[in-house]
């Protein structure tokens, strides 16, 4: 192509992997999750086996940095979050609170994908919600929703570990504290560097002297009543519609 010979190339990286990257080299041979957050919401998990995926699932398998395979599952979840906020009356910053989710368990009123026309685990099916939202929060609707998504695609992949969530859920600390009430048997852990993407992705460039540190917290919890009881009737009703 007549370039210079002094001329360097660097290997890119997709930005949800670039994040993925950094716990990769921060917690030796402890099993993760990391929950990639934006439009798309991409769940990656070290130790997983394969043959847990499903492709029907929107599973899939991923390459890291090192040439390994890492399982994978995603949604959009930014895009099924802005929906459901519209569709049930409510703005992306509106206010609301732990009270306002707590309604949305005791009015059992449940909000079932897909309202992303195809994407995730239960992509095809027809969106709804299974009784009016005048007496809920639309945000707090959305909120439960986009926790209850990301329970359900730990448990298809068996992730192990603590997860840590990274980019745009990381606005809204009641979703990740739903997430971390769902979540026996693992920790939820917030990133607290808004350039983990762009770190990431600069580690390519100086690999032999990489020296990677990450900056998290603990996620709070909520104790919400009856949310576990919730979580499985919203799984009944999310799974039998894909059996119609």
């Amino acid at each position: 192509m007549g370039l210079i010979t002094r001329l360097r190339f660097y290997n890119g990286i997709h930005d949800s992997n670039a994040s993925f990257l950094r716990y990769k080299l921060t917690q030796n041979t402890a099993p993760f999750t990391v929950v990639s957050t934006g439009t798309w919401t991409i769940l990656m998990s070290s130790q997983v086996s394969l043959s847990n995926l499903d492709a029907k699932k929107d599973m899939l398998a991923n390459i890291d940095a090192m040439q390994q395979p890492i399982a994978c599952a995603r949604f959009m979840g930014g895009r099924e979050f802005e929906a459901i906020c519209e569709q049930a009356g409510s703005w992306l910053g509106e206010q609301f609170n732990v009270s306002d989710i707590q309604n949305v368990i005791d009015n059992q009123v449940f909000a079932l994908p897909d309202f992303s026309d195809g994407s995730g685990p239960f992509g095809g099916a027809e969106c709804s919600f299974t009784a009016n939202t005048d007496k809920v929060s639309g945000i707090a609707l959305a909120t439960i929703y986009c926790a209850l998504m990301i329970d359900y695609q730990l448990d298809m992949l068996g992730a192990k570990g603590d997860i840590f969530i990274e980019g745009a859920f990381l606005k809204n600390p009641l979703l990740c504290a739903v997430l971390n009430q769902l979540r026996d048997d693992n920790n939820v852990i917030l990133s607290m560097d808004s350039t983990g993407t762009v770190q990431g992705a600069g580690y390519l460039s100086d690999w032999g002297n990489v020296q990677c540190e990450i900056e998290c917290e603990p996620s709070s919890t909520t104790e919400l009543g009856n949310l576990k009881e919730y979580k499985l009737q919203w799984r009944q009703h999310a799974e039998s519609r894909l059996e119609q």
